[in-house]
């Protein structure tokens, strides 16, 4: 079976009892090898990991290291899959789908929140105003760091979302009012 982006396999019954993710049953990955952790959780932990005292962030999600290590191979297996299977230009959706939930994980755990949509688009109108790029995200009233952190997770999720793309493109294109 095939996991869906909720990591419950394609097909399951949807009836079923949803996993336990109070952390007395360790996630581990369903028999055919499918990720029990959705992606979005897969990139909570994964950043925690990169930051945090690793027995303490996989005790806080229920996860030993066996535990993580089975999760971990089904994940990755699942990423490399995507990346051999794709044939466009570009990034993989699982990828960018990853990156922009591992974005949201670090601003999170930075306790900051990622610029809206359309602050974003202002931000990127005044850098394509040419000059200074600090002093234009200054005159958009953004610092570097909330840009970065916006540009990962609005790129992104773009890149798997053609309406959010097309309302990205419509919010650049529009005339500004000064």
């Amino acid at each position: 079976m095939v996991p869906s982006e909720d990591g419950i396999p394609a097909g399951a019954d949807a009836g079923a009892p949803a996993p336990d993710t109070s952390g007395a049953t360790p996630p581990r990955a369903a028999a055919d090898g499918a990720p029990s952790l959705d992606l979005r959780r897969y990139a909570e932990i994964s950043v925690e990991l990169v930051i945090g005292h690793r027995a303490a962030v996989l005790a806080r999600h229920g996860l030993d290291e066996d535990g993580w290590e089975i999760v971990e191979d089904a994940w990755q297996a699942r990423l490399s899959s995507a990346l051999e299977t794709w044939q466009d230009d570009g990034v993989p959706p699982l990828l960018a789908e990853l990156e922009a939930a591992q974005a949201a994980a670090r601003a999170r755990i930075a306790g900051t929140e990622i610029l809206a949509l359309e602050r974003f688009a202002a931000a990127v109108c005044e850098m394509g105003r040419g000059g200074d790029p600090v002093a234009a995200l200054a005159r958009a009233g953004v610092s570097a760091a909330d840009f970065a952190r916006a540009s990962g997770v609005w790129t992104a999720r773009m890149a798997t979302d053609p309406v959010l793309a097309a309302r990205f493109a419509q919010l650049v294109g529009a005339p500004r009012a000064r």
